[in-house]
């Protein structure tokens, strides 16, 4: 386990299988950059989506402070056996039409431990987001909210000014459109993962 891991966050709106941007960068760098992905660690310590974990701590905070506390040491202790990892984690989430900043960020950012290398926003067409948003919500993944086309826009914009908010305290903040070609990911594995 490393005394101090370096960490790249890979984060972006819902829906853009962000782990395998994130896999696809490690394989173009050829580095030992080990992938995270943060919610099925937070799934596999709490036995439920993190979603649903936030729809508990907004009915009662204190009830959930402990669990949830474990699931993102979880996490941390991950990045730490690492010693190099790409963290694939949402910024936020929409949940009960609220956007909540996603309770791992504050922690990645406090820890001593970790070196917080940059930020990689994917982000993609407006439209094909509100496709893949408006499937779920048909799934039932979003019981009890409601997404329309303006509250997805203000979701993306809240994602961008946590991005904004990061670089103003230090941190490289990279934004990407997803649908590059792979000369660009290329360059981007280069500049992220040296």
């Amino acid at each position: 386990m490393a005394e101090k891991a370096e960490v790249t966050l890979v984060t972006g709106v819902t829906g853009l299988e962000l782990k395998r941007v994130a896999e696809e960068l490690v394989r173009l760098a050829g580095t030992d950059h080990r992938i995270v992905k943060a919610e099925d660690i937070v799934v596999e310590e709490l036995g439920q989506s993190l979603l649903d974990t936030l729809d508990v701590m907004f009915r009662s905070p204190l009830l959930t402070r402990r669990q949830l506390a474990r699931a993102l040491d979880a996490v941390v202790e991950e990045v730490l056996e690492a010693g190099r990892a790409l963290l694939v984690m949402h910024t936020s989430y929409l949940r009960r039409k609220h956007m909540v900043v996603n309770p791992l960020l504050y922690r990645v950012l406090s820890d001593p431990r970790l070196r917080l290398a940059g930020v990689l926003v994917v982000v993609d067409d407006y439209y094909h987001g509100l496709y893949r948003v408006a499937e779920r919500v048909a799934k039932g993944d979003y019981i009890g909210d409601t997404i329309d086309p303006l509250t997805y826009l203000q979701w993306r914009g809240f994602d961008l000014g946590i991005a904004i908010s990061l670089i103003h305290h230090g941190v490289d903040v990279v934004m990407f459109n997803a649908k590059h070609r792979v000369e660009t990911y290329e360059r981007l594995a280069r500049l992220l993962l040296r």
